[in-house]
C-alpha cells in the first residue's frame, strides 16, 4: 500500500511525496485500509491537514473513506464538509469504461490478438514477417502484442496490425498454418472503421450522461466559495487581512465578490503551456478567498498513479515472447 502526500507549496508549486509504502497483511478490508491511513497521518501529524483522498473505486475503499472521514470531521473543517474528501480515482473508472468499451469490438480484437501471437511464437516466424515488412518498405513501429493490464496497448495492436495488413496476407501465402487464419478484407475494415466508430459512440454516451449529471461548472463554484468564507484563518495576522477583506467585500457588495469578479475575467487562449499555478501566484493579492480555495482544490489528484507508479506492475509481467531463448528454462 503506497500512500502519497499532495500539496501546493508556499511557491505555488505542485509537490508529491510518498509518506509511506508497506504490505498491508491480510484482511484488506475498509477497516484495515483506515487504519493503515490513520497511521501514517499521525506520524507525520496532518489529521487535520488532509482535504481529501483519492482511492480506486472498489467497496473496501469506501468503507475505508466513509471510516476516515467520520474522523477527521473531528479534527478538521474539511471543504464542503467533506464531499470533495472521496475521490475516487479516474484512470481507475475511465479503465472500466474503455473495458466495456472494448466488449464492443471483442471479435476482431481476439482475431487480431491470435494472428500476432502466432507470429510471436516462434522466432523463425517473426524474422519471415520482418523480410516482408522490409520488401513492403513498411516502417511503422514494429509488430505489438497487447498487455491486459494496459488497455492502451490494445489500441497500439490493432493500430499496427492495420498497418501491416498486408505483411499478414503475405506471410499467409507462404505459411498454409496461418493462412487460414489472415483476417479478411472485412474484419480489416472492422479494425480500421465501424467498429471502432461504436467505441467511441459508447464513450460519448458515457461523457454526455457525466455532463448532465454535473452540470456547470460555475454553478459549483459558490458552494466551494462560501465554505472557504466560513473557514479560520491560519494566524492572528491572517486573520485581520481576511476581516479587512471582509469588510471590503460588504462594501462592494455581492457582486463584487473575488469569485464573480473571477468569472467576469476574460478567457485566456487555449496555450499548451499557459500555467494555472502561476498565473494565481500573480493574482494572489486580487483573489484572496479564491487563491485559497484553488491551493486546496488543484492539489487534489484525480488519479491514484502517483502511488501506483511507486512499484508498476505491468512491465514486470513476463510472457514467452518477452524471453529470449537462451533464457527459456
Amino acid at each position: 500500500m503506497v500512500i502519497t502526500r499532495h500539496f501546493i507549496d508556499k511557491n505555488w508549486t505542485l509537490e508529491k511525496r510518498v509518506l509511506s509504502f508497506v504490505n498491508v497483511l491480510p484482511p484488506h478490508n475498509g477497516p484495515a485500509l483506515a487504519k493503515e491511513i490513520h497511521r501514517v497521518c499521525n506520524i507525520y501529524d496532518i489529521n487535520d491537514k488532509v482535504c481529501s483522498v483519492t482511492v480506486d473505486n472498489a467497496t473496501a475503499n469506501d468503507v475505508c473513506i466513509a471510516i476516515l472521514k467520520k474522523d477527521h470531521t473531528l479534527h478538521s473543517n474539511l471543504v464542503l464538509d467533506g464531499k470533495l474528501f472521496h475521490v475516487r480515482c479516474c484512470a481507475h473508472i475511465i479503465n472500466l469504461l474503455v473495458r466495456d468499451g472494448l466488449k464492443e469490438i471483442e471479435h476482431i480484437v481476439e482475431v487480431v490478438r491470435e494472428r500476432v501471437k502466432y507470429i510471436f511464437g516462434l522466432e523463425n516466424r517473426l524474422r519471415s514477417f520482418n523480410e516482408y515488412r522490409v520488401n513492403l518498405k513498411l516502417h511503422s513501429n514494429k509488430l505489438v502484442l497487447d498487455n491486459n493490464t494496459r488497455w492502451n496497448s490494445t489500441y497500439v495492436m490493432l493500430q499496427t496490425a492495420y498497418t501491416y495488413r498486408d505483411c499478414f496476407t503475405k506471410y499467409g501465402q507462404d505459411d498454409e498454418a496461418f493462412e487460414r487464419y489472415v483476417p479478411n478484407t472485412v474484419e480489416w475494415s472492422l479494425v480500421h472503421e465501424k467498429r471502432i466508430d461504436d467505441v467511441m459512440l459508447a464513450f460519448k454516451h458515457v461523457f454526455d450522461q457525466y455532463g448532465i449529471i454535473y452540470g456547470d461548472p460555475k454553478g459549483k463554484g459558490p458552494d466551494s466559495y462560501n465554505s472557504y468564507l466560513k473557514k479560520p484563518p491560519s494566524s492572528t495576522i491572517g486573520k485581520r487581512k481576511f476581516d479587512d477583506f471582509m469588510m471590503k467585500l460588504q462594501t462592494q457588495g455581492k457582486k463584487n465578490n473575488d469569485l464573480e469578479l473571477y468569472f467576469d475575467e476574460a478567457c485566456y487562449p487555449n496555450l499548451t503551456n499557459f500555467d494555472a499555478l502561476a498565473w494565481l501566484r500573480g493574482n494572489e493579492g486580487k483573489y484572496n478567498v479564491l487563491s485559497r480555495m484553488t491551493n486546496d482544490i488543484l492539489s487534489i489528484p484525480i488519479t491514484s498513479v502517483a502511488s501506483e507508479s511507486t512499484f508498476p506492475a505491468g512491465g514486470r509481467i513476463i510472457d514467452k515472447k518477452s524471453l529470449d531463448e537462451k533464457g527459456h528454462h
